[in-house]
């Protein structure tokens, strides 16, 4: 079937988008996070990261997101596990600390190694990207094997103060995540997503319009998917006014359906 639906902005605008993402408490301000099991690197020898603020702190997701198929490829092949900062962290104390997500790049050439790290978003504030930066550096990639080629992954610090309001996506359906979309990074596009053994997730990091979202396969690599995926990689999520600082990195789940999407 042809698909005719009108791609638009969420009616939906501003509050339709709101709508697809979720306060949350875990993410805002309340009383001063509990810290267990940081590790002693975060707080030894390194002034920046000395001290916590009492009303201010990190929170690092667990998962790093490879940012390819072929980074996946090889993470198999050589049997690597990543390794870092997970939980909530100190924050470096200061006056003025500002909330909002960092968006990292890392690169991985060794076992066990520092990756290199490039700050990919860090709501144009200077703080923000060093402290984002200076947690990345804490990461490493175990391999039980040699490495073949560089691994890219993609990692998203978020850096509260008490007050901030924090928000998360919500899992989403295909249709509802197009409509959530600027419609000029759709573009003109036809895919048969039933030769894609459909339905299936994926796992989006959003990123765009700074660079490319970071997108995966949440189940089995299928690889007539690849074209799609690569779409998917130059999408640009609008976000409602005074949220972006707080979205920008934050990863959603969408299940793609069987059928034909036609936007040409």
């Amino acid at each position: 079937m042809r698909y005719k639906q009108n791609i638009k902005t969420l009616r939906m605008t501003v509050t339709g988008v709101a709508a697809l993402v979720l306060a949350s408490a875990a993410f805002a301000g309340g009383s001063k996070p509990v810290i267990p099991g940081v590790p002693e690197t975060m707080n030894t020898g390194r002034s920046d990261m000395s001290a916590l603020r009492d009303d201010a702190w990190a929170q690092v997701p667990q998962g790093v997101q490879v940012i390819s198929a072929e980074s996946a490829t090889v993470m198999e092949q050589s049997q690597c596990q990543f390794t870092g900062p997970i939980g909530k962290l100190p924050y470096p104390a200061g006056e003025r600390t500002p909330a909002g997500n960092v968006v990292l790049r890392l690169k991985f050439v060794q076992s066990d190694a520092p990756p290199e790290v490039e700050v990919v978003y860090a709501a144009k504030h200077y703080l923000l990207a060093k402290t984002g930066e200076t947690m990345a550096k804490e990461y490493r990639m175990h391999c039980e094997k040699p490495l073949t080629s560089p691994v890219y992954a993609t990692q998203t610090i978020r850096l509260r103060t008490e007050g901030a309001q924090g928000m998360a996506l919500k899992d989403m359906e295909f249709v509802s995540f197009l409509q959530s979309l600027d419609r000029a990074s759709l573009g003109k596009v036809k895919f048969d997503l039933n030769a894609m053994a459909c339905p299936f997730d994926v796992k989006v990091r959003l990123i765009e319009p700074f660079a490319e979202n970071a997108v995966s396969e949440s189940e089995a690599r299928n690889p007539n998917r690849q074209e799609f995926l690569a779409w998917m990689r130059k999408l640009v999520f609008k976000y409602p006014a005074e949220t972006e600082r707080f979205l920008v990195g934050e990863s959603t789940k969408v299940t793609v359906p069987c059928m034909v999407l036609d936007l040409t």
